[in-house]
């Protein structure tokens, strides 16, 4: 089911950036997005993101 986990930044987890159906997802979307520089706020990188639960 998508949306039990999702992507947010560590300093504000109302900023989601990923809805997925696994923890494991979310990991490969910050491996792959997280120092892309897609974001508009340039100083995100991997490290500025981390997968939670949806509640």
């Amino acid at each position: 089911m998508v949306g039990n986990f999702k992507v947010v930044e560590k300093k504000n987890h109302n900023a989601v950036h990923c809805l997925t159906w696994s923890r494991e997802r979310g990991e490969q979307w910050i491996k792959k997005y997280g120092d892309s520089g897609i974001f508009v706020d340039k100083t995100l990188n991997k490290n500025s993101f981390e997968v939670i639960e949806s509640k």
